[in-house]
């Protein structure tokens, strides 16, 4: 019985190339959605325990499969199990022009070997935060970056993730290309360009592995609605054999030409949920919802004829404009607007009858300022709290002297739970404050006075003074490990302090320890997973996340680093 579980590769790979041959960029023609399809091995076979013949007899049954069904042999492959050597690529460079790993970050210029090429692997536990960081980086490098993935559903397995997770992350690809700073690409396009460039470019490759049929239901739906393509590293075996034991799981060979021969998109957005909120006398809120991403356009005036109009040419779904200048208590009309990538324009105008809203009369009435509260008090810092009931902004005047208020501290934020963080304070020192608020009609209330003292120095408060990282090699496995020094604001150690992180760039696991006599948490407690032979220039980052101890405070702020990173030599 063969192996078809989800377990088998960390590849998800989320750019499809080389069946019908390199197209031209994504960004040049954004009314095509033609996937792109590249291969495994025919079993999903681990090449690094076959010969050479072996090798060849795989990647040749991949070839059959392909020109069988009237398509170019691929040229680009994802290595099953990550598992690749110097005899593997040798016999791979006869048949293929790139070969992907399932570890590593990204890759800059000059790429000197495409068949080590690094891979972020995208799992339902990745955090958002985490793949924008990513991108960031790959924009500020102008570098490479390979997602790989593997199923996308509702309840995918570890190496997959959910359509939410990859929306989201697609929408802040998609943002950042459509400001010019990225190009979403397959993976032929990507080797197209950086095989033969003479400097680097940001470019985002999707890439999904294992042929799931979750690239036709879920991925591919999705990438056509930001007029952009992925790439499936396919598995021709899993596809083509009865005997498989998730064949009805796996793409088909009629799903792959329908994603690989798709043409252009003429179909407009279809909006839906118009509205307008926070109406005051000289502005208004309009927003509504698209099927797909498109910018955004309000016509509106004081008749029907409309005659004024504000817009936003950011590619969303869920469309918010502000319209501000108004006159107070009086009916306005309005229509809604938006054009996706492929110039495909829908208006909203009501039936004819356009949407009306009505400004407010003018506000003289200024926000309640109520549960003013200073919480988080540390010997050199707190957090003041307190609620309005209507939008306003925040401003805490404070002074170590009752009625002298010689420092401030403003957020022009606009909400009615304010929070605004002091530091820089003194220790075991009293301050008395007052809080501000002004709402957008500029009518302002401030608070009586409170006060807080803040605590002693040396006291209860702790922080990170120093992370130190080594390496350990076991046979053909490597892992990194941090040792963390923890100590009060005295530079005394902390003892029985629980410390909590995480890892990053190589691997994404998750560690804690405890603290000893010596307020150091030993690096036996801060293992990351291990790598087999993970190629030089591999980082592992700690990131440190949180320290608990009873009784003590932890104050991220006092950290004489948060985070450190070691890389294989």
């Amino acid at each position: 019985m063969k192996l078809a579980g989800l377990f088998l590769t960390a590849m998800f790979v989320t750019a499809v190339i080389g069946v019908l041959g390199a197209v031209e960029p994504i960004s040049a023609n954004p009314g095509s959605i033609v996937w792109n399809f590249e291969c495994h091995t025919h079993t999903h076979a681990n090449l690094t325990g076959l010969t050479e013949n072996e090798i060849r007899a795989e990647l040749d049954a991949v070839d059959v499969a392909f020109t069988a069904h009237g398509y170019a042999t691929p040229k680009h492959h994802a290595y099953p199990f990550g598992g690749y050597g110097d005899e593997v690529e040798a016999v791979l460079a006869e048949y293929r022009l790139s070969g992907r790993m399932v570890w590593g970050f990204m890759c800059t210029y000059p790429i000197t070997n495409w068949y080590e090429l690094k891979g972020a692997q995208l799992k339902k536990t990745t955090p958002l935060g985490k793949i924008q960081g990513w991108m960031d980086d790959c924009v500020a490098d102008a570098a490479l970056l390979v997602i790989l993935t593997h199923d996308v559903s509702a309840n995918p397995s570890n190496y997959g993730c959910t359509p939410e997770l990859l929306h989201q992350t697609l929408d802040y690809a998609i943002e950042k290309q459509n400001a010019g700073l990225l190009e979403v690409v397959t993976i032929a396009e990507a080797y197209d360009y950086w095989s033969t460039a003479e400097q680097g470019k940001a470019m985002v490759v999707f890439t999904f592995d294992d042929a799931w049929k979750s690239d036709y239901e879920n991925v591919w739906p999705m990438f056509k609605d930001h007029g952009v393509a992925g790439t499936s590293y396919i598995i021709t075996g899993a596809i083509e054999n009865v005997e498989w034991d998730d064949t009805a799981d796996r793409l088909t060979w009629a799903m792959i030409e329908e994603m690989s021969t798709a043409g252009p998109d003429n179909t407009p957005p279809v909006i839906s949920n118009v509205a307008s909120s926070e109406i005051t006398s000289s502005g208004a809120k309009i927003t509504w919802d698209t099927d797909e991403p498109s910018d955004s356009v309000v016509n509106y005036g004081t008749s029907p004829a409309l005659g004024s109009t504000e817009s936003d040419a950011t590619m969303v779904t869920s469309h918010s404009i502000t319209l501000a200048g108004l006159s107070e208590a009086t009916t306005y009309y309005y229509e809604v607007q938006s054009t996706d990538s492929s110039s495909n324009t829908a208006v909203d105008d009501n039936n004819g009858s356009y949407y009306t809203f009505t400004t407010a009369a003018p506000d003289t009435t200024p926000p309640t300022i109520e549960n003013v509260t200073a919480s988080s008090i540390t010997n050199n810092s707190a957090i003041i709290t307190w609620d309005t009931d209507e939008i306003a902004d925040s401003l805490v005047k404070y002074g170590t002297l009752p009625g002298s208020y010689t420092d401030n501290k403003y957020d022009s934020a606009y909400v009615t739970s304010h929070s605004i963080g002091l530091t820089g304070l003194t220790a075991n020192t009293t301050y008395y404050y007052v809080v501000k608020s002004t709402d957008p009609s500029n009518n302002s209330s401030e608070s009586s006075e409170y006060s807080f003292t803040t605590l002693e120095a040396g006291a209860t408060v702790m922080h990170v003074a120093n992370i130190d990282m080594f390496l350990q090699t076991l046979g053909v496995n490597t892992n990194a490990m941090a040792e963390v020094t923890i100590v009060d604001t005295g530079n005394n150690p902390v003892a029985n302090a629980m410390l909590y992180g995480h890892w990053e760039n190589a691997t994404s696991d998750s560690d804690s320890g405890e603290s000893d006599a010596n307020g150091v948490v030993e690096r036996w407690s801060l293992q990351s997973d291990s790598i087999k032979k993970p190629p030089s220039g591999t980082t592992f980052t700690f990131v440190v996340d949180n320290i608990v101890k009873e009784g003590w405070t932890y104050d991220p702020e006092a950290n004489v680093e948060t985070s450190d990173s070691i890389s294989v030599p």
